[in-house]
C-alpha cells in the first residue's frame, strides 16, 4: 500500500483533487436548482451535468493534440 502512496506523484493528485473539486460544485450547483429534490435526484442530475462538462473538455482538447 505504501508503494501506491509513493508512486501517486503529486501531478495525479492535483487532478483527482480538482475533478473532485468540480464534482463537489457541480452537485452543490444542483441542490441550488433544485433545493427541494430528493438526495438521489440531486447526485443523478449533479453527476450528468459535470461528466457532461467533462466530455465536452475532452472533446475540445483532443483535436488541439492533433494539430
Amino acid at each position: 500500500m505504501t508503494d501506491f502512496v509513493r508512486g501517486f506523484g503529486v501531478r495525479r493528485t492535483i487532478h483527482h483533487v480538482a475533478l473532485a473539486l468540480l464534482t463537489t460544485a457541480g452537485i452543490y450547483a444542483t441542490t441550488l436548482y433544485a433545493p427541494r429534490g430528493e438526495a438521489g435526484y440531486i447526485f443523478m442530475i449533479g453527476f450528468g451535468y459535470v461528466s457532461l462538462v467533462l466530455l465536452a473538455v475532452t472533446l475540445l482538447i483532443g483535436p488541439m493534440h492533433m494539430a
